[in-house]
């Protein structure tokens, strides 16, 4: 029998005189409460906890372009350093769906601003703005029959652009990310 204390949290055990926690909310919990429950030996339990850590040390082939290797996201052989690369490591290492984020971020790479590349993704998840299975991403504005802003009634609107007086940073950021992803796919916008 090995070792073991079950709280509501979780359960902690000792295998080989080394600890081992796994949460309630862990995808292992279950089959760790049944193997205790079976009274299976530490070789059993060791290598159940340690299957996730050797399958993402790993490279994992995430697109033709696109892998996870070693906690980072390589595309074309470069790491990827920005908050989206971040997002879909996290994912991953949870176990987590990460399709729609691995499509995005690929999506993402063709766009020719650092500033967008780095920066859309965190923008997108703050707005709380959905991405679609293949990656692209659902934004609305509300506009009246004369395709004007309903609020200011005097802005026009240009479809996949928004706002298109200002120019703050905000607003530049945000048109050229519509205007480069839109660039990048054919008929939806990205």
């Amino acid at each position: 029998m090995v070792p073991h204390i079950h709280t509501s949290d979780g359960v902690s055990l000792v295998l080989n005189g080394r600890p081992f926690n796994v949460s309630s909310h862990d995808k292992n919990f279950e089959e760790v409460i049944e193997a205790l429950e079976s009274h299976e030996d530490a070789a059993f339990f060791e290598n159940l906890l340690t299957r996730t850590q050797r399958q993402l040390e790993t490279t994992l082939s995430l697109t033709h372009d696109m892998s996870y290797s070693g906690g980072v996201i390589l595309y074309r052989g470069e790491v990827l350093a920005n908050f989206a690369a971040d997002r879909l490591v996290g994912r991953l290492e949870a176990g987590r769906e990460a399709h729609p984020l691995i499509c995005f971020l690929e999506k993402l790479q063709k766009n020719p601003s650092k500033r967008v590349v780095d920066r859309l993704y965190e923008f997108l998840e703050k707005g709380s703005i959905p991405l679609t299975g293949d990656g692209d991403f659902l934004a609305y504005k509300a506009v009246g029959a004369d395709f004007k802003d309903i609020q200011l009634s005097k802005q026009e609107i240009v479809e996949g652009l928004g706002k298109t007086t200002e120019n703050t940073e905000i607003y530049q950021e945000i048109k050229e990310a519509f205007l480069s992803l839109r660039c990048a796919s054919s008929k939806r916008y990205s």
